[in-house]
């Protein structure tokens, strides 16, 4: 028996489930790139990508070497041959060296051009000692020689067929890189590039330039400076050949992509699929019919590679186009008077240095461009000398200055790392600083635009009824709570409204109404209804959400959520607040289908709503109680017809824009370097929202589906009807029975006081009322069913 101690063998508990800090990494930051040179017919050599001529960029390692040499002499059959050891006269003989070396060696002596007399000398003695009196033409043998030397040269060009020529050749063993023997030729090795520059600032700063759909573009009005009058710039810029790599992997990407398009099926065992579905196919046939056009390549044999080359060739092509690419190294550090713009350089001692460019936009003149050699050769490309015209090269569109060959325009950008820092941030307005997460919330409230009313419904975080924006008698705009609510006469929003920035969006309609009232102009809650109905023609309304809660099926929820926006720069140079302007930013963007910014108001200054774009207000149509779509029966189908009759191509307002002041058409707002913006975004549910600013690539923020789902469920329409014959105690109209929720009728039984019956549709049964009707007003409201797991008989 083996006797054993009495120890606990069960492993230790765990740590009960908690909350995890996790490090997160912030965004990235931004320096924008020295201008790029692309060098054509600069004939690059091997040393800039010698990985193109070999199998996916792997070098093969050698196990045997070329062995044998044999060449065939005219009028005759026979080919006569001869090995490495039989052209040298002695073979390494150190022990010290490897045997290897001795393959090399032989095979040097076999491959090198400049040894063909040699050759042909070895094999005239061998061909004397074998046959006395036979005549052997050595001069023809060494050019024979010579021509099988140098044949399988040919597979430098991957664009032809290397079998046939292979199969008659006379070398005898495993070739070497292709890349490892350069032919006889001028020794040229372009090195670098030596440049000189003319940086001039834009007379206007970035009032010369406007933010288009991704980047800045020059005005037409913007002026350029004259010649002389700018910051010169030097440099050198080592020449790589990274430019033909990075377009020949984008079309082997392509070709990839393609081909495994829908791929789903599983693959039988032992077989391999040539495409994964017929999309693929006819998309990969598509390409391999391009032509191969336009391309700069070498001839081949003297003559043109085939126009009826696939796409896999014009990657090669691609590959093995003579250009050099190279930027002008240290342009942006020159510009910022020698502080490297990196982040993490220092400020001088002394103050801003000179010159100091804390923020660049506009024009470059190239003035010098010489490629030189390894060997110190050098071709002059550009301005270096009086053969070579300063404005001779070409200008890639995005650079383009129209009408001024030879200048590009650099869009506005900081010298200086940039990112920018859009965030959700919690609602509660005790917590300005905290950003909203999986558990904290930045949803303040929900709108519901009721165009029948020409009003605005509000609710609460959680979908709780608050009430109602609504137009007045007296042309002002007024504060209704939500039926069931009871409240003393003249509250205003915070009565029932429980987030503060919520109250301030509806008291700021509120007080708009009153200053519309006696005005002879739309008033602001029309404006913004018709902005947010015009945006939604650009916005997914189902993509992303679907219909599963009761508030789609009735009407466009709109999230009210709290933002924060900062652009924040990290330049160790102090300039003077003058020197660098506020720089333009736009949010939300009406061409992205999943972007739902319907308005914003940036630092809680709600008198003015800003719009997605200017399109929203100028194409907005007529809408509301009696208008567009809601008029008389019989006007809808000529408003139909005649929708778009007032937008020709090209037009950026209709024949009814939104022109009140409390919206803002210019589609940006304008922020400084490190400045933070808070912002009140008016947003669809489950969509993004995108920041554009040109100065660093555009942002994006999405909607978590837990911040709104609850509060979207619970969510309950009102209608208001009125006054109506009705059973005070059986309430029976018109009401639709085929969504899934309970009917209810609101009213109010005391000046002061609410009171709620169960509505019940009416049929088209002719029924005598027990109890005398009455005429009253009250809503409709449409209260959703009960989640499942709370219903009598239901399951979690």
């Amino acid at each position: 028996m083996i006797a054993s101690a009495n120890l606990s063998l069960q492993p230790p508990l765990s740590d009960p489930g908690g909350d995890t800090t996790v490090q997160r990494a912030m965004p990235r930051f931004y320096t924008p790139k020295d201008p790029i040179v692309l060098i054509q017919g600069g004939k690059r050599a091997f040393t800039h990508d010698s990985g193109v001529q070999t199998d996916n960029g792997l070098i093969v390692c050698r196990m045997l070497t070329t062995t044998e040499l044999s060449w065939q002499m005219p009028q005759t059959t026979n080919r006569y041959s001869v090995r490495g050891e039989d052209v040298l006269e002695s073979g390494v003989e150190n022990g010290s060296v490897p045997i290897e070396c001795e393959a090399l060696l032989e095979e040097t002596a076999l491959l090198d051009p400049g040894g063909a007399d040699s050759i042909a000398s070895a094999a005239a003695a061998a061909v004397s000692t074998a046959s006395p009196g036979t005549t052997f033409d050595q001069a023809t043998a060494a050019r024979n020689i010579a021509v099988e030397q140098t044949a399988w040269y040919s597979l430098r060009q991957p664009g032809i067929d290397h079998g046939p020529l292979l199969a008659y050749s006379g070398i005898t063993g495993t070739l070497p890189a292709v890349f490892s023997i350069s032919p006889a030729a001028q020794p040229w090795s372009p090195m670098h590039l030596d440049w000189e520059a003319e940086y001039v600032q834009s007379p206007n700063g970035d009032q010369d330039w406007t933010l288009d759909e991704i980047d800045y573009t020059l005005k037409s009005t913007a002026v350029i400076p004259k010649e002389g009058t700018g910051v010169i710039c030097q440099g050198r810029a080592q020449v790589t050949g990274g430019a033909s790599n990075a377009l020949s992997t984008s079309v082997a990407n392509a070709i990839q992509q393609a081909s495994n398009i829908a791929g789903t099926a599983p693959v039988p065992i032992a077989l391999k699929e040539a495409y994964f579905s017929q999309i693929a196919s006819d998309i990969t046939a598509t390409y391999q019919a391009l032509k191969l056009t336009n391309f700069s390549t070498p001839p081949i044999g003297g003559q043109q590679p085939s126009e009826s080359a696939l796409l896999t060739d014009i990657s090669t092509a691609l590959s093995q186009m003579d250009v050099l690419s190279c930027g002008l190294s240290g342009l942006m550090t020159q510009l910022r008077g020698g502080v490297p713009g990196d982040g993490v350089g220092k400020a001088p001692a002394g103050g801003v240095p000179t010159p100091f460019f804390a923020m660049r936009g506009g024009f470059l003149r190239i003035k010098r461009l010489r490629l030189v050699d390894g060997f110190g050769q050098f071709v002059d490309l550009c301005g270096s000398s009086a053969t070579q015209d300063a404005q001779n090269f070409l200008v890639s569109p995005p650079l383009t200055v129209p009408s001024q060959p030879g200048i590009l325009g650099l869009p506005p950008r900081f010298t200086a790392p940039v990112y920018a820092w859009f965030r959700y941030m919690d609602a509660d307005p005790t917590k300005p600083t905290v950003e909203a997460d999986y558990e904290t919330s930045p949803v303040c409230g929900f709108l519901m635009p009721n165009h029948l009313e020409g009003s605005i419904e509000c609710f609460n975080a959680d979908g709780s009824g608050a009430g109602s924006i609504i137009p007045q008698d007296d042309g002002t705009v007024g504060w209704q709570v939500a039926p069931g609510i009871n409240t003393a006469a003249g509250q205003d929003p915070l009565s029932s409204l429980s987030n503060s920035y919520a109250v301030q969006f509806a008291r700021g309609l509120i007080n708009w109404g009153i200053a519309d009232a006696g005005q002879n102009r739309e008033a602001a809650l029309s404006a913004v209804l018709r902005c947010i109905d015009s945006t939604l023609w650009a916005v997914d309304p189902f993509g992303h959400q679907g219909d599963e809660h009761l508030s789609f099926l009735l009407g466009h929820p709109v999230c009210i959520m709290r933002g924060l926006l900062e652009l924040q720069l990290q330049d160790p140079v102090t300039v003077p607040d003058n020197t660098v302007l506020a720089v333009p930013i736009r949010l939300g963007n009406l061409t992205q289908w999943v972007d739902g910014l319907l308005g914003y108001f940036v630092n809680d200054d709600y008198s003015k709503l800003y719009v997605a774009d200017a399109a929203s207000a100028g194409m907005a149509r007529l809408i509301g109680p009696g208008q567009g779509f809601l008029s008389q029966i019989n006007l809808v189908q000529n408003y139909y017809d005649t929708f778009a009759n007032d937008l020709s191509p090209g037009a950026t307002t209709g024949s009814t824009p939104v022109t009140h002041p409390y919206i803002d058409t210019t589609g940006q707002l304008c922020i400084r370097p490190n400045q933070i913006v808070n912002l009140t975004l008016l947003v669809e549910p489950l969509t993004t929202v995108h920041a554009t600013m040109g100065l660093a690539p555009r942002k994006e923020i999405g909607m978590r589906r837990q911040w709104v789902t609850a509060g979207l469920a619970a969510i309950a329409p009102t209608f208001r009807f009125g006054p109506v014959l009705v059973d005070p105690n059986h309430i029976r109209m018109p009401i639709p029975t085929d969504l899934a929720g309970t009917w209810v009728w609101d009213y109010r039984s005391a000046a002061t006081q609410w009171a709620e019956n169960a509505a019940t549709n009416a049929t088209d049964d002719a029924l005598l009322p027990q109890n005398p009707p009455s005429a009253m007003e009250g809503w409709l409201k449409l209260e959703p069913a009960p989640p499942a797991s709370t219903q009598q008989g239901g399951t979690s």
